[in-house]
């Protein structure tokens, strides 16, 4: 295109934004649809599936080894409420996700699948995602109370104090987020050739009538509240629990105290879970940002193809970050590392034992021998080593 054509194209528009489409329509895109259905194909087929199945499982293990520590101290609540919302995260849109792969055989079942799950299933996922970035958050403040607060810790965070906190801050996120139920309905229709249901999404007529207040409270309140504000806390309580630890001589060489040794393990553990939190919701808030800052950038603009890259790049980040922390609890604590092995033991031991039984059993055509007690019945000293 020359000077003079866009020059005459300049000249003849009239109303608002013209120009901004006569540009775009002599640009290419910066990603073609093809590149982008790719991406998502294995983003959501493929690696979004995984994570949720082996995050899912791990977080299981999580519950059960946090119970059977037991949840009497501040530590072990914050991070068995964690793991709770991290699985109520994967497992809904795991869900959600389900119809990537209905839509490999019957594009018709994915759609109306993907479509049925829309309205309530994806509040339910941004409730459970908002919850771990504001547990997340408590648990970067205990952590810096502790390190900058010793004395104090043990007295604003007692158990029953860290319930109260806890559930506090899920009444307030479900309240918060609760309005979006009432911004989209289910409906249903029939294909004009084939007359095959068809389901579709609709805006609530309480949307539209309040459509700018909505748009503000959903666009920019709840963004700001549980995106930006967790990322912009937990980092500055990161970064100030890592300044108190290098000046305090307690944490800068080992010493023979075994209280600081798992004050240390602890905070560690910690602070590395805030870390992960930020790092792998940085890819979100920067798209969030963009929104923000050119409102062109949308699902329906004409980058609407990066758009919808990132957010699948965001929601694969958070998704691995709540399969993540599975494996910092196993890597960082060695309390939870011992009662997981000596669990799995456990089950691996009582697996084999009922299955010696039932071939014994099968050996022996059904007839049990009597043994005497003298000859079952272990020694004093090899129960005191049981």
């Amino acid at each position: 295109m020359n000077n003079t054509d866009l020059l005459s194209n300049w000249t003849e528009s009239t109303t608002e934004g013209n120009l901004d489409r006569v540009i775009q329509s002599k640009i290419e895109p910066m990603v073609d649809k093809a590149t982008r259905d790719m991406v998502e194909d294995i983003v959501y087929c493929w690696f979004l599936p995984v994570l949720t199945v082996l995050g899912t499982t791990g977080n299981i293990f999580s519950c059960i080894v946090l119970i059977i520590q037991g949840l009497n101290d501040s530590t072990n609540i914050f991070l068995f409420v964690l793991t709770l919302s991290d699985t109520g995260n994967l497992l809904t849109n795991g869900i959600r996700r389900v119809q990537c792969i209905l839509g490999k055989f019957d594009a018709r079942l994915g759609m109306n699948y993907y479509m049925v799950t829309l309205p309530q299933m994806k509040v339910i996922t941004i409730i459970f995602s908002r919850l771990t970035g504001v547990i997340t958050m408590l648990i970067s403040l205990e952590r810096c109370v502790a390190v900058t607060r010793p004395m104090k810790v043990r007295i604003w965070f007692t158990t029953k104090r860290v319930w109260i906190m806890i559930s506090t801050l899920i009444v307030l996120v479900v309240a918060l987020v609760f309005p979006t139920f009432f911004t989209m309905k289910l409906n249903w229709t029939t294909h004009p050739i084939t007359k095959a249901p068809m389901a579709y999404v609709s805006l609530t007529e309480f949307y539209t009538k309040n459509i700018v207040v909505m748009n503000w409270y959903l666009s920019v309140f709840l963004t700001i509240m549980f995106r930006f504000i967790p990322v912009v806390f937990i980092f500055t309580t990161s970064v100030t629990i890592i300044i108190a630890l290098k000046k305090s001589a307690a944490f800068q060489k080992a010493t023979s105290s075994a209280k600081d040794e798992k004050l240390t393990r602890v905070t560690r553990m910690m602070l590395t879970i805030c870390i992960s939190y930020v790092i792998f919701n940085i890819p979100a808030s920067i798209h969030q940002a963009f929104v923000f800052l050119y409102p062109e950038y949308n699902l329906r603009g004409f980058e609407k193809n990066v758009f919808y890259l990132v957010s699948a790049f965001g929601q694969l980040a958070e998704a691995t970050n709540s399969a993540w922390n599975f494996v910092l609890y196993f890597a960082l604590s060695e309390k939870f590392a011992a009662t997981l092995k000596r669990l799995l033991c456990c089950s691996c031991k009582n697996l084999t034992s009922g299955k010696s039984f039932k071939r014994k059993a099968s050996s022996s055509g059904g007839v049990t021998k009597e043994t005497s007690i003298s000859a079952t019945k272990p020694s004093q000293s090899e129960n005191s080593k049981l």
